[in-house]
C-alpha cells in the first residue's frame, strides 16, 4: 500500500492535505474486511433449547437451561449440586451440571442425555435445510464418552426425538429434516455405578471444531458446529456418608404429681446403608424434675463409650453400626418436684466429621409431661383464742368461789 500511495502521489500529484483522509480511508476498509472476516468465521446460530434428562429406573428429572430455567419432578436419587454456563470464543459455548447421587445405596442403571436445538445461519431461515453427521465421539482422558447420539426431528411438530432423549432412547442415527420444521441434536451416556453420595458432572459443549463430536450442519449455508457430550465422575465418598441416625422416645407416665418418679425411655438406631464412625445424643431435662441418673445399653453390635451418667445436662457417646438389631437404650430417671407442663426434647449427631447424617428429619425427638401439684395436705388446727385484758383464769374464779361458799368448820 506504501508503494501504491507513492504512485498515486506522483502520477496525481495529490498534496499532502489529501493524502491523510486517503490513509484513512484505508485504514477504514482494512478494519471492515478484518471484521466481516472475523464474522465468517464464528458460525451465525441460536440456541431454542438445552436439557439435560437424568433416567433412573422409572424417574425422570429434567434440568432446562435454555431459554428458561425450569425443572421438572426431580428422580428421588440423582439431585443437581449446581449448574455453570461458559460463553467462549468463536462460537463455544459449555453447559456444566453437577449432580450427585442423593440416597444412601448405590446406583447402577443411571443415563444421562443432553439435548440440544441449535438453529444455525437463523438469520438467513436456512435452518430447515440441517442435516448430522458423527464424526468422532472420542472423550477427553478420564472423561467418559456418550455411546448413543441421535440427530432428527425433536418432536415439536413432527418426530419423537425429545420424548425419547427423556429415557435415553436414542438410535445412533441421522434422520433427514421434514420441511417446516428444524432438527435437534441428542447425546447420551452412562456414569456407571454411582456410590452413596458420589458426584457426576455432565459437560455439552457447542463448538466450531468441524473433526469431531457430534457434526450439525446447515446445507443451504454450508455453515456448521460440533456437539459434545461428556460425563466425569467424582471420587468415591468414604463409607460413612449413608448413614442415617434416628431417635425416639416414650415416657412412662405422661401426668404425674409432685413427689413422683418420672422415666424416659429413649431408643437410637441407625437406618442407613453403611456404618458410620460414631453418635452422640444430648438433652437436658427440664428442672422441674430432679434427682436426675441415666444408663445407657446397647444392643446387637452397637456399643454405649459412656454407659451411666447423672445431672440433668445428659451426653452419651456410641456406636450404631447399620447392623439389624443394633440400637442403643437409654434410660433417664427422676423425681416430679415442681409443678409445671414440661418437654424434654433430645437430638442425636454424627459424633465425627466424616461421617454425614442422610437423613436430618429423624434427629430429634420431643416429649411432653404434666406435673400436677397432687392432694392438697389437710389445714393446721386454729390457734386458741388470746385472754382479755383484766380477766382472771377460770381457775382463779372457780377457788375464789368455792371457797366464799365452803360451810363453817365446827369444834
Amino acid at each position: 500500500m506504501a508503494m501504491g500511495l507513492g504512485r498515486m502521489r506522483g502520477d496525481k500529484k495529490i498534496s499532502r492535505f489529501w493524502v491523510l483522509p486517503l490513509q484513512g480511508f484505508v485504514v477504514f476498509v482494512l478494519s471492515s474486511l478484518l471484521m466481516q472476516a472475523n464474522s465468517a468465521m464464528a458460525v451465525e446460530f441460536t440456541v431454542e433449547r438445552v436439557s439435560l434428562f437424568a433416567n433412573h429406573g422409572s424417574a425422570v428429572h429434567e434440568d432446562r437451561r435454555e431459554p428458561i430455567t425450569s425443572v421438572s419432578a426431580t428422580a428421588p436419587t440423582i439431585e443437581v449440586l449446581d449448574f455453570e454456563k461458559t460463553i467462549g470464543s468463536v462460537g463455544r459455548v459449555e453447559w456444566k451440571w453437577r449432580l450427585r447421587n442423593a440416597s444412601s445405596a448405590p446406583v447402577s442403571d443411571l443415563r444421562l442425555t443432553a439435548f440440544i436445538d441449535i438453529d444455525l445461519a437463523a438469520s438467513t431461515n436456512t435452518y430447515f435445510n440441517e442435516a448430522g453427521l458423527q464424526a468422532a465421539l472420542t472423550p477427553p482422558s478420564g472423561h467418559i464418552a456418550a455411546d448413543r447420539w441421535e440427530i432428527g426431528e425433536q418432536g415439536y411438530w413432527t418426530g419423537s426425538l425429545l420424548s425419547r432423549a427423556a429415557v435415553g432412547d436414542l438410535r445412533n442415527a441421522t434422520t433427514a429434516a421434514v420441511p417446516g420444521d428444524d432438527i435437534a441434536a441428542a447425546l447420551s451416556a452412562v456414569p456407571g455405578v454411582l456410590e452413596a453420595r458420589q458426584e457426576v458432572t455432565a459437560w455439552l459443549i457447542l463448538d466450531e471444531e468441524p473433526s469431531t463430536g457430534l457434526q450439525q450442519k446447515d446445507t443451504a449455508s454450508g455453515s456448521a458446529k460440533s456437539l459434545h457430550f461428556y460425563l466425569i465422575k467424582g471420587a468415591v465418598p468414604p463409607n460413612t456418608y449413608g448413614v442415617d441416625y434416628a431417635v425416639t422416645q416414650t415416657i412412662a407416665r405422661p401426668a404425674v404429681v409432685v413427689g413422683d418418679a418420672v422415666e424416659y425411655q429413649i431408643v437410637l438406631t441407625n437406618l442407613g446403608a453403611v456404618d458410620g464412625t460414631g453418635v452422640t445424643m444430648t438433652s437436658t431435662v427440664p428442672a422441674q424434675i430432679t434427682g436426675v441418673e441415666w444408663t445407657c445399653r446397647a444392643e446387637g453390635a452397637a456399643a454405649c463409650l459412656t454407659v451411666s451418667g447423672a445431672g440433668n445436662s445428659i451426653t452419651v457417646r456410641g456406636g450404631v453400626p447399620h447392623v439389624p438389631g443394633s440400637r442403643l437404650l437409654i434410660a433417664v430417671r427422676g423425681m416430679a418436684a415442681e409443678k409445671a407442663a414440661v418437654d424434654h426434647v433430645v437430638r442425636v449427631v454424627p459424633t465425627h466429621a466424616d461421617t454425614n447424617d442422610t437423613n436430618p428429619h429423624n434427629d430429634t425427638s420431643v416429649v411432653s409431661l404434666v406435673i400436677g401439684q397432687g392432694v392438697e395436705p389437710p389445714p393446721p388446727p386454729p390457734p386458741p383464742p388470746p385472754c382479755q385484758q383484766g380477766a382472771r383464769p377460770f381457775s382463779t374464779s372457780l377457788s375464789s368461789t368455792m371457797a366464799r361458799t365452803a360451810p363453817p368448820r365446827h369444834g
